[in-house]
């Protein structure tokens, strides 16, 4: 069941802020396989919420290149995809 779909589970806020940044994140499912599934991802220090949502957006067949704020938008993370 888990190989078409995606559970994304998250808290609404990260530091008390809601600022996106430093959001501790699950991802259940390949999402059809996009995702490499049983890791743990720290990325770095560009640890904001809006890549994730990008690459998420991407895995569905949406071409999002970035999402959120257009002034604070972030690419896509890399290094998720199976």
């Amino acid at each position: 069941m888990f190989d078409n779909t995606l559970i994304y589970m998250t808290s609404g806020i990260s530091r008390g802020d809601h600022s996106g940044l430093d959001m501790p994140c699950l991802l259940a499912g390949s999402c059809g396989g996009y995702f490499k599934t049983g890791r743990t991802i720290d990325d770095g220090n560009q640890k904001n919420i809006s890549r994730l949502l990008a690459s998420i957006g991407n895995a569905m067949g949406l071409p999002v290149a970035k999402f959120g704020d257009p002034t604070n938008a972030h690419p896509a993370l890399t290094g998720l995809t199976a």
